[in-house]
């Protein structure tokens, strides 16, 4: 059985989307067609729960403050979230460790908002297939 993961900056019940729609669609119809299917997504706590046959592991990227969030911060600290998003200086470790938990075949990609391109540089590092969605 193949062994799949997603990432995207929301899931399940967070964010309201298309991106999320159809990763939510896409990770339940895998799960169906009888893969094991996992999802990283981002949260301001982190955690772990099974829906609908796929295990989401929600967690905090370290940036400054969670995106749903930014309407109760300053300019000052949205122009600095965004500093550390774009250039990843955000810290790696558990989504790293996650990853090799799950040990996945194949990585799909979407929405990479607060995963930086952290993401990528992990699973090369890894030597894991990835296919972005765009």
């Amino acid at each position: 059985m193949k062994n799949i993961l997603l990432v995207n900056t929301y899931y399940h019940p967070n964010g309201r989307g298309g991106a999320e729609r159809s990763t939510r669609i896409l990770a339940e119809s895998l799960a169906e067609l009888g893969f094991r299917v996992s999802v990283i997504t981002t949260s301001n706590i982190c955690s772990t729960v099974t829906i609908n046959g796929v295990d989401v592991y929600y967690v905090n990227m370290g940036n400054l403050y969670w995106l749903q969030e930014a309407n109760k911060h300053s300019i000052v600290k949205k122009m600095l979230w965004h500093l550390v998003d774009s250039y990843g200086l955000n810290d790696a470790r558990e989504f790293e460790a996650i990853v090799q938990k799950i040990k996945p075949d194949i990585v799909l990609t979407n929405n990479l908002v607060q995963f930086s391109c952290k993401v990528f540089k992990v699973l090369r590092k890894l030597n894991i297939p990835i296919l972005h969605i765009i």
